[in-house]
């Protein structure tokens, strides 16, 4: 049997990882190219953080962790993250994940990191930012992460949409319809309403700062533009958003949020919105479309009725740590 050896990740490591990754993680395929740009070629990247093990020549595991934050999440301060651990079936159970793991919780350690979650606050598909946490499909990762004292602290319920065939139903473009005589509009954002977006979202979502701070990070680093982000509007203003959306490497939507102001609520306001929304990213070429909210009532709101089904039900983990 060959010795294991863990070594810091190289960029001559991302066909291997790469692999690796999709050969285990089969629904959500990496590619070599879009990990060296995910990783080396971008400017929030930690390489400290990211370390591999090889049984021989034979690359057999890796883990991603990090302590800083992606331009996306924007300025609100993250936990540490294991983003990422993996070993190969074949060379488990030998002690790899866990030196994998003790090589990650000390870079988290040292960079003053007091609690450490398992997965990453952003969804990016086709990316080494694909898990929210552990899914509850995934038992032996669950199992693993527990032995080394991280704690389900929530549950997240993903839903998924096709949308090449999408069209919207003709009783929510009457309803768009007899919004309008009443002042409220539906449609793509303007730059002129860059400004009123951001007032909305800090007033209306102040527990959700990482939607303010995803437009506007993102707004800043040139990644989307005004349109990519469809809006409700009220005499002219601001009372409702879904996005800013563009579409990932696998055809699938990144997004941040949809949500519209208190007092809209219970009108079909945000079931023409969302549906509004949709069409664009149809429009745009996209083939699916995937939602996030807690795991507890998500079935109850619109999504069912705009044909969102069930996907991945993430757990959550988190675990405090002695920092040096």
């Amino acid at each position: 049997m060959a010795a294991t050896e863990v070594a810091p990740f190289q960029k001559t490591d991302c066909e291997e990882v790469a692999r690796l990754w999709t050969d285990i993680f089969r629904d959500y395929p990496l590619s070599p190219e879009v990990l060296r740009k995910q990783t080396f070629g971008y400017p929030d990247f930690d390489p400290e953080g990211v370390w591999t093990a090889r049984a021989g020549h034979s690359l057999v595991g890796f883990v991603f962790a990090t302590a800083r934050r992606r331009h996306e999440t924007g300025a609100a301060q993250i936990p540490g993250c294991v983003e990422a651990i993996m070993v190969h079936p074949a060379h488990r159970r030998r002690g790899i994940g866990t030196a994998l793991l003790e090589k990650g919780m000390a870079f988290l350690r040292s960079k003053g990191k007091g609690a450490v979650k398992a997965g990453y606050p952003l969804y990016l598909p086709g990316t080494f930012f694909t898990f929210l946490g552990v899914s509850a499909g995934w038992p032996e990762g669950l199992a693993f992460f527990e032995k080394y004292g991280f704690r389900e602290v929530d549950r997240i319920q993903g839903l998924i949409a096709p949308i090449s065939g999408f069209e919207i139903p003709a009783h929510i473009a009457q309803r768009e319809k007899t919004l309008a005589t009443k002042g409220i509009s539906v449609g793509p954002m303007t730059k002129a309403e860059e400004a009123g977006l951001l007032d909305f979202l800090a007033s209306a979502f102040p527990e959700y700062l990482l939607w303010h701070d995803h437009y506007y990070y993102r707004a800043e680093a040139g990644r989307i533009a005004p349109e990519d982000t469809m809006v409700v509007r009220v005499d002219g203003k601001v009372a409702g958003f879904a996005g800013p959306v563009e579409i990932a490497e696998n055809e699938g939507i990144l997004g941040s949020g949809i949500g519209i102001a208190e007092e809209l609520r219970g009108r079909g306001i945000g079931t023409v919105l969302l549906f509004k929304a949709m069409g664009e990213l149809k429009n745009r070429g996209a083939r699916r479309v995937h939602v996030f909210g807690p795991a507890k009532g998500l079935d109850k709101t619109f999504y069912p009725k705009a044909g969102y089904r069930p996907a991945d039900l993430w757990v959550l983990l988190e675990r405090e740590v002695e920092t040096q």
